[in-house]
């Protein structure tokens, strides 16, 4: 459909409908990926375009590339916090656990950075993504741990026992049925 060689009647494919399938082949570590990103990154220079991109680029499955989005979305304040708000979702794919577990950490160690230096809605979209993105009881765990003993402000801890929450019954549930 990407390439045009496939139609559905009545179904338009819209920008943002091609990047999060170029997302999705990316994330499955998809042979061609790399190459459709290209085609479809030429395809679409727009502003729009650029964003889904680094999007898109974020869920590559390898450290070396988590690395380098965890380290600008704290880092790097030219980023557009739509950008990196964008990308946490393609950073914390559903498959990819094992290597976004090194900064559940980090990440739950940067809240009053990320609290002080994004706007009001950032947050919960971090919180979601980094604890969202866990599945394991190790996860539960750091998070559990970190809630025992942080010194947070009343909020932070609301937010993150309120995103925990369905990482405790996903570590529950897959207890169970294992």
């Amino acid at each position: 459909m990407l390439s045009g060689k496939l139609a559905v009647p009545g179904v338009e494919l819209r920008p943002l409908d091609r990047w999060n399938i170029v997302e999705a082949l990316i994330a499955q570590n998809d042979p061609e990926a790399d190459a459709i990103l290209a085609v479809e990154e030429k395809r679409d220079p727009s502003g729009d375009g650029k964003k889904y991109a680094y999007m898109a680029a974020a869920a590559r499955p390898d450290a070396e590339t988590k690395k380098h989005y965890f380290d600008e979305y704290l880092h790097d304040a030219s980023r557009p916090e739509d950008w990196v708000e964008i990308s946490l979702g393609s950073f914390n794919w559903w498959n990819q656990s094992d290597l976004t577990l090194p900064y559940l950490g980090p990440a739950l160690d940067a809240l009053p950075q990320v609290k002080r230096e994004r706007k009001i809605f950032f947050m919960l979209a971090w919180l979601n993504a980094f604890i969202g993105g866990q599945q394991s009881g190790a996860a539960q765990k750091q998070v559990h741990d970190f809630l025992d003993k942080a010194e947070l402000d009343k909020d932070l801890r609301l937010k993150i026992l309120e995103v925990v929450d369905e990482l405790d019954r996903t570590v529950k549930i897959r207890a169970k049925y294992r």
